[in-house]
């Protein structure tokens, strides 16, 4: 097998930057319009940076040698998420075949009608379902280009920073987490 890695999490969690720094692919191998039953390919990609790939996790996990759960601040990816209009009253029409995958896998996000509640409990769900998979937990805040190579063990690597890590977009939110949610970000080392 070959030495194959995962970097996911949540979206807007920092896999696009993964992507850049490793040299991999974004979505490459697992994205939204790959149905659960249909085969992935590979290519020569030694690796995926893709948030999308979680409800395949029970099905792929034997395939990676690592895989890497990124995490970032729940309010930033909460805010983040609603600024590009996630999670909304039209999710199911914006968002039809992601919100299938919620309603079979994480039915508790869509349980609610408000947006922000709905990305809360996707920040805590998603994280929760990588956790048993996750050979890694790095957190994006405080995670550098070299660290993240040594993880995965790419020798050939683009050193870059993360984009947004900082105080996030300009929303004001009274954003908050439901209590698994709570517990994971202290855990994490963010404070809920």
């Amino acid at each position: 097998m070959p030495n194959r890695f995962l970097i996911t999490g949540t979206g807007r969690c920092g896999t696009h930057w993964a992507s850049r720094v490793l040299q991999c692919g974004h979505q490459a191998v697992f994205r939204h319009e790959h149905s659960l039953g249909e085969p992935h390919y590979w290519g020569n990609q030694l690796g995926d940076a893709s948030f999308e790939a979680v409800p395949l996790l029970p099905i792929i996990r034997p395939e990676l040698s690592r895989v890497v759960l990124l995490v970032r601040n729940p309010y930033r990816v909460i805010r983040s998420w609603l600024a590009v209009g996630a999670f909304g009253a039209n999710m199911r029409a914006d968002y039809g075949m992601w919100s299938s995958v919620l309603d079979i896998f994480f039915p508790t996000v869509l349980a609610s009608d408000d947006p922000v509640e709905r990305a809360a409990r996707f920040w805590c769900d998603w994280n929760m379902a990588v956790l048993p998979y996750a050979t890694h937990v790095l957190r994006v805040e405080d995670t550098t280009s070299a660290r993240l190579a040594e993880v995965v063990g790419v020798d050939d690597w683009v050193d870059t920073a993360p984009t947004n890590t900082g105080p996030g977009h300009d929303l004001t939110l009274d954003v908050w987490l439901p209590e698994p949610g709570r517990r994971l970000a202290s855990q994490l080392g963010y404070r809920p």
